[in-house]
């Protein structure tokens, strides 16, 4: 299977907007390597929208939510960046259509970002979707 890079989907989505509405009936991806103990959090401006799976409950805590955003527990170290790995990840699903989503990721910047492969940084991962146009 080939993949499109991201940058590409992200022009040809533009393009397609600007004429067209569209939506992704069938989103799916994951969120990885949310970590760093008081640091990293993250939430959907829509939880409605989507069903979310902590892939390892044990390490993240949070319902992706404003109020309770998914973040490291106390007790969690640091997850190197693996899509494929289960500590701070979390699948998400669209529910229904969807024509954007929003997320806010919240770095502390109290704490030391670190550089190299020690950086605070969260990735998208798995990307998958099919486009449906309306005028």
């Amino acid at each position: 299977m080939v993949s499109t890079p991201p940058a590409l989907i992200s022009r040809w989505l533009a393009a397609l907007q600007a004429s067209k509405t569209v939506y992704a009936p069938d989103l799916d991806f994951t969120v990885t390597d949310i970590d760093g103990k008081n640091t990293e959090s993250l939430h959907l401006m829509d939880t409605s929208n989507y069903a979310t799976t902590v892939i390892d409950p044990t390490y993240l805590e949070g319902d992706g939510t404003a109020l309770n955003p998914w973040s490291v527990l106390a007790s969690g170290g640091s997850a190197p960046n693996n899509r494929n790995g289960s500590k701070g990840n979390i699948d998400i699903q669209g529910i229904v259509p969807a024509s954007s989503v929003g997320m806010v990721y919240f770095l502390n910047t109290d704490v030391s970002r670190g550089s190299g492969s020690n950086a605070n940084r969260m990735f998208i991962a798995d990307l998958s979707f099919s486009a449906t146009c309306v005028d």
